[in-house]
Parts: structure tokens; sequence; C-alpha cells
């Protein structure tokens, strides 16, 4: 028998994706219990996130015992006839999750799994993309081999990561699109009726080899126009002294510190689009903010959350190359106007991707994957 209780197995407390869950635990009836293995690192501490409570949800962080894993097998002993959920499927989730079928093999009992992940990374310079993409073929199907007769449900972040799963060979019936949906306020958006200087936004790490900030920095170098500022915001990374230097050199670019988590949306409001410069990201959480804030983003094919540019039309996407973002801005230069366009475009779209709409949607795929509703519930976005 099912019991429906659930248990997510997570690397870290609910950070980005906090905004469905608290929709979703709305929605479950019965227990919910989020355990981590350790904390918020730094760098999410510096961005406002802490352990606040999340609904009716329990949490437990295991790294706060002196043996971690002995906990979460107790843990497991006392649960294994759950629902159980994890925020992938390597390093001490793995172990968790060969523990928990291990224990439902001694009982005759069979495992109730899902999984949320990213795609694998393959940033870095052309040896290391060739080596990550050999070694990940290898490491990803054999894992698909040994696990996929276990799992119900795969949340891939976004079209890109169902793509990815499924060439490495994780069945396709088992794949749900999905994404990081943080908690945003309920704001009414700010639409500028007339666009002559252009804000440009950029939030984020302060990096090169997954942030793409060159990309931007050579980018914005190259435009012939003037009629543009834009304000650069964030306070970690190991380029962040080369970018500070470089906002530094340049009239029309601004540093402006960090902001908090939650200011993010608000403050966004008074710019007219956003620039993602993206080499690898799993899901970047711009495009959902910049939605919510009702304003554009230009943003390169690699984000991950770049679809939900293509289906809203609220921007562009593009490579992550210096002349694809230099014609995107160049663009925009060229003809501010189509600011407006996007702005209200990005109003239009955003109900799709609420807390509300996202975790109704992951609320049906549970239903479905382990309840026997017998239709398969369509992704909003």
């Amino acid at each position: 028998m099912i019991n429906v209780k659930i248990l997510f197995w997570r690397s870290v407390p609910m950070d980005v994706s906090i905004g469905d869950f608290e929709q979703f635990a709305k929605n479950w009836k019965d227990k919910i219990y989020v355990i981590s293995y350790q904390g918020y690192p730094k760098e999410r501490q510096q961005c406002g996130f802490s352990l606040k409570g999340i609904g009716n949800a329990t949490e437990i962080v295991l790294s706060e015992s002196s043996n971690p894993m002995k906990v979460a097998k107790k843990i497991i002993d006392k649960n294994y006839n759950c629902i159980h959920l994890f925020s992938g499927i390597r390093e001490h989730n793995q172990k968790i999750l060969d523990y928990l079928i291990k224990k439902c093999k001694n009982l005759g009992a069979s495992p109730l799994v899902g999984v949320f992940s990213e795609r694998p990374n393959m940033f870095g310079n052309r040896v290391e993309k060739m080596l990550r993409l050999f070694g990940y073929n290898i490491l990803y199907h054999y894992l698909a081999k040994r696990y996929n007769k276990f799992i119900s449900a795969f949340l891939a972040m976004g079209g890109i990561g169902v793509d990815t799963y499924i060439r490495y060979g994780f069945s396709e019936n088992i794949m749900f699109k999905y994404m990081y949906c943080p908690k945003l306020p309920q704001i009414d958006a700010k639409i500028k009726t007339a666009i002559n200087e252009i804000k440009f936004l950029y939030v984020g790490r302060f990096n090169y080899v997954t942030k793409g900030l060159d990309i931007l920095m050579n980018a914005f170098d190259k435009l012939e126009y003037d009629n543009w500022t834009l304000d650069i915001v964030g306070g970690y990374g190991d380029r962040k002294a080369e970018v500070i230097n470089w906002c530094n050199t340049h009239d029309n670019v601004n540093f402006v510190g960090s902001w908090n988590n939650e200011e993010v949306c608000i403050k966004m409001r008074d710019y007219d689009v956003c620039v993602v410069p993206s080499r690898y990201d799993g899901w970047n959480l711009i495009p959902n903010q910049a939605i919510r804030s009702g304003i554009a983003t230009i943003i390169t094919e690699e984000a991950g959350s770049d679809e939900l540019i293509n289906a809203s039309g609220a921007g562009l996407v593009v490579k992550p190359e210096v002349d694809s973002f230099y014609h995107a801005l160049e663009k925009v230069t060229a003809y501010p106007q189509i600011c407006e366009e996007w702005k209200a475009r990005a109003l239009k779209y955003r109900d799709k991707i609420s807390e509300e709409a996202v975790g109704d949607y992951f609320t049906q795929i549970i239903q479905y994957a382990f309840l026997g509703n017998s239709r398969k519930p369509s992704c909003p976005w």
C-alpha cells in the first residue's frame, strides 16, 4: 500500500524552487519532509536565503548530525514505503537512493522514486568540454541503466534537460519538463510609454566560464549607439575585481552592488531589458523574475530558461557568442520602441509561470506518476 507521505532529498534546503513547492505543500494533504544534506552555502545566504519554514513541511538538515548517512538510513527505515523525490541521483543522494532500493528489495516492496535534475554541465574550454562530454556520456548511460526501472517521474529542468536525459537512455515515458520556480512578489509592472534611453540590467555571479560576463562586456564595448545605460548587480564570483574595474572605466555602466533576493523583482521594474549572457546554466532564474516584473530579456540559448523568452516573445534568444549578443543589443538600441512590445508580452505571459501554475502542475505530476491518475499533465508554459 502506498503511503502518500512525501520525502524530498536535497543537497541544500529549498531555495530557487521554493515558490512552486509552497503551492504544492498547500495542495498536498499528507506530511511532507524536506531533508537536506547540508545548509545553505555562503553565496545563497548573501542573497537572503534562510530556513524560515515552508508551509506544513518538516525540514531536516543531515549535516547537523555527526553521522548524516546514519540519520538518512533511519529515516528510510521508517518511511521506505513513502514517495521519495531526489534532487539529482549522484553523490550523497545516490547512496541514499541505493539504500532505499535495497531496503525495499529486502521487504518485497517497490520503491516510489522521483527525480529532479538539471542537465549535466558542459562548460569549459574545448578540451574540458570534450572530456565532460565523453565522461558524462558513460556516467549517465550507466545511471539510466541502473535506475530507470525504479524511477516513476523524472522532472528535468527545461526542454533541453528532457532531451539530454532521453539521449542518455532515461525513459521518455517518465520525463516531465520542469523549471525552478522562485517565490516572487505580487507586483504591478511599470510600463514606460516612451523609451528613449534604454536601461539594461545584469544580475548574477561575476564569472566568465558559466555566466559569460566577458561575452556581455565585449558585446557592449562594440555598441555604437549611446542611448543606453547598464547596471551590474552582484557581489560574488571569481571575476569580481575585473568586472567592477570594467564598470568603473565606462561612463554608461554602473556597478550597484548586491540586491537581496526579495528585492530583485521590485527593483527590476525600473529597467527595460535584462541581459543573460550564460555559457551554461541549468535554469537561470532571471527570465522568471523579468517576466514577473514586466520587462524584457536578452538571453543565450544555453541558459535553460531561454525557452520562456521563446515562448513569451518577451525578448531575444541568441547564441553564447559576442557577435550574436552584440547584434541583439544593437537591435534594441536602434529601435528602442521594441521594448514596449516585449514588456507587454511579458505581462501577458507571466501567469503561465506563476507559483500557483507551476505548483499545481507539480501536484498533477505526482498524482499521475504515483497515485494512478490516468491523464498525464501538460506543462503550462
